[in-house]
């Protein structure tokens, strides 16, 4: 293993701008293909400059089992202007790279690409088949995965290492994501005569703490249930009720509720809007369900591995949704742990600890190379 490597791989990834949109992930996929030159490499093409791509590393033996991990190229937008360092030139200082993309997800990707040409070099030390899969447009509407399920590329016995940012922290749940438009539809009347007419803009906040009620759940490791009002539009005069408004939301769920309890207590708030005068209907723009890996060989064989190496163990949940998502019909089992900081994703002179690539890197080196229960 050696720091500088992982250092000069995540410098490279970085410099690469895949800022979604418009993703361009082609360009870290042509990368990628020179540096796992002698892999068993498959591309997904998803248009002209996005791609999703496959790397097989070594022989893919049925008598152990197969780590697959899984991570996004793209990032999201920035504001060159509010930043100190530029986002894409990868600028080091007192033990931090700063960068796009450098905790979010980039640097998961460098100890992904390094476990690649380390182990094209010695296959003969892995114990488990590894598999490498670079994914386009996680930041948005997740056409790579989409495409990779559509493709049947994952099995549901391949357990799923995922690496989000966590501070070496591991995750065994994630929460959901479902985010609707709201439409609402009232009554204009004169503004000095609100009582006659129905506000389409009040409706979408009535709506709002119905909902709230109706969504209520608690989880030690992701939090509760959240709704943020995040685009509101309506009204065309200061002095006129407005007869219509549109507003989006951004709902994040835990385990505890299912898609059926959400779209239920959707309708009932919707209907109890109706009851105060104006009509309200929702239309669902993307949905992520929550996760819950409640197997616990994976989550043992972790363990170990830290036990190990001397690190300290510590489960989490995460907040935000990741490519799993994509796998819940299968039923894989599944660890989100990563060197990256949570809350550097997505901000203004977002940055990594450099040495938090060497301890990840080694986790992962561990996992690959001892002997797995027989089980497997």
């Amino acid at each position: 293993m050696s720091l500088s490597r992982l250092t000069e791989i995540l410098k490279l990834l970085i410099e690469v701008d895949t800022t979604n949109p418009p993703g361009n992930e082609k360009g870290i996929v042509v990368l990628l293909q020179s540096l796992l030159r002698g892999a068993e490499l498959t591309e997904f093409k998803h248009d002209e400059k996005r791609s999703s791509l496959l790397a097989e590393i070594g022989p893919m033996r049925g008598d152990r089992p197969t780590l697959t991990f899984i991570g996004h190229m793209d990032t999201v937008p920035f504001s060159r202007e509010n930043w100190s360092y530029h986002p894409l030139k990868a600028t080091i200082e007192a033990g931090r790279m700063y960068g796009r993309g450098s905790s979010d997800m980039k640097s998961g990707l460098a100890c992904m690409v390094h476990l690649g040409e380390a182990f094209l070099q010695n296959p003969e030390l892995l114990k488990a088949n590894l598999r490498l899969i670079f994914t386009a447009d996680e930041e948005a509407g997740g056409i790579g995965m989409r495409v990779l399920i559509e493709e049947n590329v994952v099995s549901p016995n391949e357990l799923l290492i995922i690496p989000e940012p966590t501070q070496m922290a591991v995750a065994y749940e994630e929460k959901g994501a479902f985010w609707f438009e709201l439409e609402a539809f009232g009554k204009a009347s004169h503004g000095s005569a609100p009582e006659l007419g129905c506000n389409a803009i009040d409706s979408i906040y009535l709506f709002k703490a119905a909902l709230t009620r109706k969504i209520s759940a608690e989880n030690k490791l992701v939090g509760p249930t959240t709704l943020s009002l995040n685009r509101i539009r309506g009204g065309n005069k200061v002095n006129v009720v407005p007869d219509y408004a549109v507003a989006e939301f951004d709902l994040r769920y835990p385990p505890e509720l299912s898609m059926e309890q959400l779209t239920k207590a959707l309708e009932e708030s919707a209907a109890e809007t109706a009851v105060e005068g104006c009509e309200t209907r929702f239309k669902i723009l993307n949905h992520r369900p929550a996760l819950a890996n409640n197997q616990s060989r994976l989550k043992s064989r972790i363990q170990n591995a830290m036990v190990d190496l001397g690190f300290e163990y510590k489960e989490i949940g995460v907040r935000y949704y990741t490519d799993l998502s994509s796998f819940e019909s299968l039923g894989n089992e599944f660890a989100i742990i990563g060197p990256g900081i949570s809350d550097q994703a997505h901000v203004e002179d977002e940055y990594l600890e450099i040495r938090s690539l060497k301890d990840t890197y080694e986790l992962y080196v561990n996992l690959l190379t001892k002997e797995w229960p027989n089980e497997y």
